[in-house]
């Protein structure tokens, strides 16, 4: 049988897909919530992760292996590149894992599968505007003084998302068929962090390689994002294109792929 806007139950429509938009932020606002409550160290913990990780690496990219970040002190380098990072690597999680975990509704319920795939990668919006405003704060405490262009910062982390799901329309169904996909997504992110430069300049990998970089769905946005704030691209333009179409693509073959699995993914959950 053909999958046509009536029997899809990926994503049916567009129109279904709006006439849905109250329950991806119903699910959106819920996970913020259940991240939140009653708990004490939450905001403390979304404030270290990128903090911490930026000390490190600072360290043992800096110190210990003498690399160079130019006129951008390294530890500054680094923890703006770490924000947007935890940023897509939570959304990732959430919205790999989330057919698994809203599978008693979308067992129970005939909505759009792609809701809560969509929905996973918003929530974490709220950790990294904190860990954004912690930033901006630092920046001017310790004199280094952003461009205007950093107003465009949270606009430009707000098309993460997109990226996210040119890894998760794969991973969420087939977490969904098979769990061992939970450790492999963690395993897929810890690859994604050495290859994209979070805490080292695209510039400073040889040439050879940075064509491969190029295609990592989340290149596009972390050096948008960095250039935003710190004013300097570490990369050409040439390859915010190439990752940018790299993601386009991922993400029209990915909505095929998810439509591929949806028709036995309900047998699984």
């Amino acid at each position: 049988m053909d999958i046509t806007s009536a029997t899809d139950t990926a994503f049916g429509s567009f129109r279904t897909l709006w006439n849905w938009r109250f329950l991806t932020w119903a699910l959106t606002v819920r996970d913020v919530k259940l991240r939140y409550k009653q708990t004490v160290l939450s905001f403390g913990i979304v404030i270290l992760r990128p903090l911490l990780s930026a000390v490190i690496m600072a360290f043992v990219l800096g110190s210990v292996a003498n690399l160079s970040t130019g006129e951008i002190p390294i530890f500054v380098f680094g923890f703006v590149g770490s924000i947007i990072w935890f940023y897509f690597n939570y959304a990732l999680s959430n919205s790999a894992m989330s057919l698994l975990k809203e599978s008693d509704t979308i067992s129970k319920v005939h909505v759009p599968h792609f809701i809560p795939v969509l929905a996973g990668t918003f929530s974490t919006y709220v950790d990294f505007m904190v860990s954004f405003i912690v930033l901006v704060v630092y920046l001017l405490v310790s004199g280094f003084t952003p461009g205007w262009t950093i107003v465009l910062a949270p606009f430009i982390a707000l098309a993460t998302p997109l990226s996210v799901l040119a890894y998760s329309l794969f991973l969420a169904p087939l977490t969904g068929l098979f769990r061992d996909f939970r450790e492999l997504t963690n395993l897929i992110l810890q690859f994604l962090l050495f290859l994209t430069p979070v805490y080292y300049p695209f510039d400073k990998v040889p040439a050879l390689f940075q064509p491969v970089l190029a295609l990592n769905p989340a290149l596009w946005v972390i050096e948008l994002f960095r250039a935003s704030v710190l004013g300097q691209m570490t990369c050409d333009p040439f390859w915010i294109w190439v990752s940018l179409g790299s993601t386009l693509v991922s993400c029209v073959i990915g909505i095929r792929f998810f439509r591929a699995l949806d028709r036995v993914l309900i047998d699984f959950l």
